[in-house]
């Protein structure tokens, strides 16, 4: 499935990124008996308004290209661990672009 290894959370949940297409998501899965990542499954709607079909999908997170996944892991972690993070959202932008929300 993926090149990333696995992270693992507890003893159910194992957690791996993958890349498909320039696009970054978090699949929530498992371990299988031989070894390999499995992820869970779950149904969900796709469609319009009037052709709604239920599919099933893997369990994810979509995290966008490379530079948006980056800055929204970021953002995480600022909202985990608070102002030890805070320099990392705003050091890509100009100094008139600064989000001044972000204690630094």
């Amino acid at each position: 499935m993926s090149d990333f290894e696995v992270i693992t959370v507890d003893k159910y949940t194992k957690l791996q990124l993958d890349e498909y297409n320039g696009a970054y998501k978090i699949v929530e899965g498992w371990i299988k008996n031989d070894g390999t990542f499995s992820p869970n499954f779950c149904k969900r709607e796709f469609g319009g308004r009037d052709n709604r079909q239920e599919k099933t999908a893997p369990v994810s997170v979509k995290l966008g290209d490379m530079e948006t996944a980056v800055e929204t892991l970021k953002q995480l972690l600022y909202h985990l661990t608070g102002d030890q993070y805070a320099p990392l959202i705003n050091q890509k932008l100009a100094p008139d672009e600064v989000d001044e929300s972000v204690p630094l």
